[in-house]
């Protein structure tokens, strides 16, 4: 699979029980299969599913923004040989972020409380506020740049700088890294 995470072996598995049922009306090839499944995010565009990338600091992008989600990202982030995490989060108002953030506790990361750039978003400062009412170690910073800016210095050699939350802060990265 070109998509990393125990989760996405579920995932491959579903598809191939859809495909299973559909093959019965369409004529679709093991090798078609195959091809599909090494290069999804190539073939659909699909971004940021613990997408792992190497640079200086290594960085993870995931678009966990519910408690399950993050749940999976948290178990993923822990089978990984890094000694640090970094996280730079932000989400929406209207999420239940207090039970997303519980998660985070298993890691003991940093997180940078960010704001991605859209009127639902909950505010930094009260993500960072949050964050400190919870026990979690974190700072604050009111964009995403800024927040990707103080990841990239705190997270050091052996760390790995995670991207979580919402599509839109998500998004955000990826603009800014292209």
């Amino acid at each position: 699979l070109q998509l990393l995470g125990k989760h996405q072996i579920a995932n491959a598995k579903s598809a191939m029980a859809a495909i299973t049922i559909v093959s019965k009306h369409f004529l679709i090839g093991n090798k078609a299969i195959r091809e599909g499944l090494e290069n999804v995010s190539r073939l659909t565009g699909l971004r940021a599913r613990f997408e792992l990338i190497h640079g200086k600091p290594d960085m993870l992008l995931d678009v966990a923004h519910n408690p399950d989600g993050m749940k999976t990202l948290v178990s993923g982030l822990l089978s990984l040989p890094y000694k640090k995490f970094v996280i730079v989060f932000g989400i929406m108002k209207d999420k239940d972020y207090r039970s997303v953030l519980r998660h985070f506790k298993k890691l003991k990361p940093i997180i940078i409380s960010a704001q991605p750039d859209v009127e639902r978003a909950l505010s930094s400062v009260q993500l960072h506020a949050v964050c400190k009412e919870m026990d979690l170690h974190s700072y604050h910073a009111s964009t995403t740049r800024l927040a990707m800016k103080k990841g990239r210095k705190m997270t050091g050699s052996r760390g790995l700088l995670v991207f979580t939350g919402s599509h839109f802060l998500v998004g955000e990265v990826i603009s800014a890294l292209e």
